[in-house]
């Protein structure tokens, strides 16, 4: 019978690779102080969470806003759309022009609870927008 001792020393040395735990649950948006008028909801974006975030491999923004009446938590992992070396090139009558890699942060991720569901969120430095479906 062959000896487990090599897959164990591969199986520990792995778990000590394994990421740190995410960030505690925190909230992105904040609720600011203005009147509320029927449908919308005037939010003010929580700059330390947004730097803490863009920081993060992983992370949950619990009362995320869905719509005016509803919150939900969105549980996030970073992807990296834009592979090392990447170029984005726009095409103008006299060529090709570079634009620069933009600096933010990309998640992916579900809707607590909600099967099925899926979320992408861009963070850059000043502002996080998000699709969630």
């Amino acid at each position: 019978m062959p000896s487990l001792r090599p897959l164990l020393a591969i199986l520990l040395a792995g778990l000590t690779l394994l990421p740190a735990a995410p960030a505690p649950a925190a909230r992105l948006f904040v609720a600011a102080a203005s009147h509320h008028r029927s449908g919308v909801r005037r939010l003010r974006l929580d700059r330390a969470v947004l730097r803490d975030l863009r920081a993060r491999d992983e992370a949950t923004l619990e009362a995320f806003p869905l719509g005016d009446r509803r919150t939900a938590d969105l549980v996030l992992t970073r992807i990296a759309p834009f592979p090392p070396g990447a170029r984005i090139e726009v095409m103008h009558a006299d060529g090709p022009h570079l634009l620069p890699i933009p600096d933010a942060a990309y998640f992916s991720g579900t809707v607590a609870g909600e099967p099925g569901s899926r979320v992408v969120l861009v963070a850059d430095r000043t502002r996080a927008t998000a699709a969630i479906r």
